[in-house]
């Protein structure tokens, strides 16, 4: 996936993000499908209001561990 973000100021903005207006109102499935989507995108694919999303929501990536004991 390429990276498509636009920057004006200090905001980055991606095409098909959803405002966080929309996301408020979304039902809980819907939230926890675009939250999980989110985390598919690496930090320089998502925008200024996915970051806030994935902040509000308390979503912490996961770290890629190789093995656990």
């Amino acid at each position: 996936m390429e990276n498509n973000l636009l920057k004006t100021g200090q905001w980055y903005w991606r095409e098909g993000e959803i405002s966080l207006k929309y996301y408020y109102i979304m039902p809980v499935a819907l939230r926890k499908e675009y939250l999980e989507f989110l985390l598919t995108l690496t930090k320089s694919q998502r925008s200024t209001t996915d970051n806030i999303i994935l902040q509000i929501s308390n979503t912490k990536e996961q770290e890629k561990k190789f093995f656990e004991l």
